[in-house]
């Protein structure tokens, strides 16, 4: 009678000797995944030989494509499928295929904000937190909230803006922080200290020249009585400027 060999039954685990992977082009973690046909069986109870071959995606090498459980090691994201047929010397099963699904690492995003502010009192207030960033490209969500100084009134569409600005109507030391996502992860918080100074009033500049000048000025002093023939007087006169 012709024996049957039962359909491969497979599952795939994979062993993760880091955490995730990285893109092309920088120091790929790689990750480490076994393949696993155990599962396969032969329902006259002979032993199976197995065979396993990639059939789609980036191209690995398995350690043993005739190992029960062979493994490869990638540092590519992408879909991964192979096929694997077991015999029992007198015929093969019929394909089974099982799909192994890497991501790509996702990275952080990372806050960028000065973490200080000055203006004076009745000045626009602007904390910019558009140079935020995201290793991976991703797009970026904004949660701002303040967390000292006294209340100020903020719309909720506001505190989700790049940037928040605003014209404090007193004096003192205001509090913000800032946590950027990309819908995956959340950024570290980073805090901005909004400063309040009272207004600066411009100086006056006041000049006052100090110093004193004397000039010798001939001044003709004549004699009272006409009759007088004494000669002419002079003295000398001081000027001041």
């Amino acid at each position: 009678m012709k024996r049957s060999v039962g359909l491969a039954l497979l599952m795939a685990a994979a062993l993760f000797y880091f955490t995730g992977l990285v893109r092309a082009g920088e120091n790929a973690r790689s990750v480490l995944i076994e393949l696993d046909g155990s599962s396969s069986n032969d329902p006259d109870g002979d032993k199976l030989a197995y065979n396993w071959r990639q059939i789609s995606g980036p191209k690995v090498a398995l350690s043993n494509p005739k190992a029960v459980k062979p493994y490869f090691r990638t540092a590519m994201p992408g879909k991964y499928r192979f096929e694997l047929t077991v015999s029992d010397g007198e015929s093969a099963s019929k394909p089974a295929i099982v799909e192994v699904v890497i991501d790509k690492e996702n990275l952080k995003p990372e806050v960028r904000l000065k973490p200080r502010v000055e203006i004076e009192i009745g000045e626009k207030a602007f904390i910019d937190g558009s140079a935020s960033r995201d290793a991976d490209g991703d797009s970026l969500t904004y949660h701002w909230r303040q967390i000292g100084g006294a209340p100020l009134y903020l719309k909720p569409e506001d505190l989700a803006r790049e940037s928040i600005s605003i014209t404090p109507a007193k004096t003192g030391v205001y509090e913000f922080e800032l946590v950027v996502s990309d819908g995956k992860m959340k950024s570290v918080p980073v805090r901005c200290s909004l400063i309040v100074k009272p207004k600066n009033n411009a100086p006056v500049a006041k000049a006052v020249a100090i110093g004193k000048t004397t000039i010798e000025r001939d001044i003709e002093v004549k004699a009272a009585d006409i009759n007088d023939k004494s000669p002419i007087a002079r003295i000398n006169y001081p000027e001041f400027s």
